[in-house]
């Protein structure tokens, strides 16, 4: 996205004035004496917090709105046109209505949202440069169709809406619901589509040849062998090598086994280019571990110790590292070894890191 050079006429954030307006306005929705519909647009909120409001109708367009909490806030009927929803919150939020084109939405987090009749059309938005000249906020491609890159939509309901020319590379879609929208010409790649009804999306299979669908009959074959590998591996690391084995998770589909790795002792395993999406890793013990060009979209590392572990090139949009150890691993022998994160694709992740050991 280019920045106009613009940007310093938005409206900076002013908590008095932004709060006066918001509870106005939360009158104006339920009708209540004094109330007025709020004018936002063009105003840099992004050291606002907007969970559980009830913002219905209320004028935001062209907002700056990068990660700002909107959990569970209602915006029905709102315009949101061309806004700048980088990163923000929108985990159970009612969007439904909304329009929403033009927005910029790349990390967005739509956690069971509801976007029912959303409106995702390209437009563009003007502004008046410093020199008195025009600007307009545009996509890295030049155009104004709805970017979804890496956002998470799961269970979001995106019910008739119109998405045409939506680039939802990368975004988690699971179990989300598009019946009746218009996808014409939208991108997929990449994308997570697991629970989605696919005859809804009235699209040519071509369109989901990179996206990840539902496990098949090959991937519930290979859960059994799944589980005794990670059984041998924690008796191995746990007997320091007298039981067990040591085998290889390169590469392995493990969605199914989403389950069995919490909690385990798993130091220094093997998980290059395994899809782990989804699969709950919280409290294992990971020093050393590999996981790089793993597909770790939305898995779960909460309280996890992850010393040294390598992510390069890794899938972690909207992975949870909420108190997990992501310091560097001293060995014995006084050599450190690095976490790293090269290349790692981060937009969401929850990075708020525990102490070390």
């Amino acid at each position: 996205m280019s920045q106009p050079a613009s940007q310093k006429v938005l409206n900076r954030f002013n908590r008095v004035r932004v709060l006066s307006q918001l509870r106005e306005h939360e009158a104006f929705v339920l009708r209540r004496p004094g109330g007025r519909r709020a004018d936002l647009r063009m105003w840099d909120l992004r050291e606002g917090v907007l969970n559980g409001m009830r913002l219905d109708e209320i004028e935001l367009t062209g907002a700056n709105l990068s990660g700002c909490p909107c959990r569970k806030s209602s915006f029905d009927s709102a315009s949101l046109n061309c806004a700048v929803l980088e990163n923000a919150d929108f985990t159970g939020a009612s969007l439904r209505r909304t329009d929403l084109r033009g927005a910029l939405v790349i990390g967005t987090c739509f956690n069971g949202a509801d976007l029912t009749g959303a409106d995702f059309r390209r437009s563009a938005v003007g502004f008046v440069t410093k020199d008195g000249g025009w600007s307009e906020i545009r996509n890295n491609n030049g155009t104004y169709a709805a970017e979804f890159r890496n956002c998470s939509l799961k269970g979001a309901r995106l019910d008739d809406a119109n998405l045409k020319d939506a680039n939802f590379a990368g975004a988690n879609l699971s179990g989300a619901s598009l019946a009746g929208a218009t996808l014409g010409n939208a991108n997929f790649d990449g994308a997570i589509l697991m629970g989605v009804n696919l005859e809804h999306l009235r699209l040519p299979p071509e369109k989901f040849r990179s996206a990840i669908l539902d496990p098949g009959a090959e991937q519930h074959g290979k859960l059994p062998d799944i589980r005794e590998r990670i059984h041998c591996y924690e008796q191995f690391i746990a007997s320091g090598g007298a039981r067990g084995s040591r085998p290889s998770f390169d590469g392995l589909d493990l969605r199914l086994a989403r389950q069995d790795f919490a909690g385990r002792r798993l130091t220094g395993i093997n998980l290059t280019g395994a899809c782990a999406i989804g699969v709950d890793f919280s409290h294992c013990e990971l020093q050393g571990a590999r996981f790089d060009g793993a597909d770790l979209r939305d898995a779960w590392f909460t309280g996890a110790d992850l010393r040294g572990a390598s992510f390069r090139d890794a899938k972690l949009s909207h992975a949870d590292f909420r108190d997990a150890k992501l310091d560097n691993l001293s060995l014995s022998s006084g050599r450190h070894v690095i976490t790293d994160l090269t290349g790692a694709e981060l937009s969401g992740t929850l990075l708020r890191v525990g102490d070390a050991a």
